[in-house]
């Protein structure tokens, strides 16, 4: 198995950093804000195939750093 190098695992941890990023942007832009976090009272309504594409993003991301991390550095060979 492939292991990762100090760069690899940085720039996975960038993209991860990114999409989350872009994940909340468009939370933000989309959902009025109530105190600490969004405010849904006012019944927003969201495009929920555009929702679960960017939330897809997000997971997916997580769950590729997460596996190289595993086989990194907490799988015995």
């Amino acid at each position: 198995m492939e292991k990762l190098d100090k760069n690899m695992i940085e720039s996975e941890l960038k993209k991860l950093r990114e999409t989350r990023e872009e994940f909340y942007e468009y939370l933000d832009k989309n959902i009025p804000s109530k105190n600490i976090g969004y405010d849904f009272s006012q019944n927003t309504k969201l495009d929920a195939k555009e929702v679960y594409e960017r939330f897809f993003k997000l997971d997916y991301q997580s769950r590729k750093l997460g596996g190289f991390l595993f086989r990194t550095y907490l799988k015995e060979d």
